[in-house]
């Protein structure tokens, strides 16, 4: 069980979904695998979620080994910061 155990998403979490679909005509190392965002919209049970695309509204259930936490991206590294006077 080790790994499996211990991940736990939050109901409101942004996570990738990973699906290996291989386009024709594309080399698989090459190829996108993860999807998203995602939101949690519900855990069915420790190890399957219910989840929601930002995109639309269908709705799909994985199982934690295929779902990873998503990260914001980060603003551009050129911007001055910000000054407080």
């Amino acid at each position: 069980m080790g790994r499996i155990s211990t991940l736990t998403y939050f109901v409101g979490k942004k996570v990738l979904v990973y699906f290996p679909v291989q386009r024709r005509g594309l080399n698989k190392s090459l190829a996108h695998h993860w999807i998203g965002p995602s939101t949690i919209v519900r855990t069915i049970k420790t190890t399957i979620y219910m989840l929601r695309p930002v995109s639309n509204r269908l709705v799909t259930f994985a199982h934690v080994i295929h779902i990873k936490s998503y990260a914001t991206p980060c603003p551009s590294i050129g911007t001055p910061p910000l000054t407080v006077s």
